[in-house]
């Protein structure tokens, strides 16, 4: 079945090996990490895309420890939202393909993210984004 204006699921991987001189001060290295991710793709007005990226983190090896048991959960976090990009055609393309975008995700955290998240007891974090990029 093709959908206009679709562009894709997006896929990635990937996978992550923390080394000795964490920033967290915990652990001697060697904790890993992996990350799986789509990023569904659709223009839904001329110029404007819309992305739906899904991000879920994962421990492979004592990457999710607690500060408060030192226990190691799999699960770091589930990540969903959406982005809106629409091109900056006032930048001159002599200044390569500028674009802005802006959108909104929802964080879902495992228990031993948010045992790091001190400021309140909220299992879920909502994130405002906005950004300028451009390629050359």
């Amino acid at each position: 079945m093709d959908i206009a204006g679709f562009e894709g699921l997006q896929p990635y991987v990937m996978y992550v090996i923390e080394v000795d001189g964490a920033s967290d001060g915990v652990g001697n290295g060697g904790d890993s990490y992996v990350e799986f991710g789509i990023g569904p793709t659709v223009e839904i007005l001329p110029s404007v895309t819309m992305e739906v990226p899904v991000v879920v983190g994962l421990s492979v090896d004592d990457y999710y420890e607690s500060p408060i048991d030192g226990h190691d959960d799999t699960f770091g976090f589930l990540q969903v939202g959406v982005d809106f990009t629409v091109p900056l055609a006032f930048i001159p393309s002599d200044f390569g393909g500028w674009s802005a975008h802006a959108g909104v995700n929802v964080v879902f955290l495992g228990d031993s993210v948010d045992d790091f998240n001190d400021s309140n007891n909220e299992d879920t974090e909502v994130i405002g984004v906005f950004g300028i990029g451009f390629e050359y």
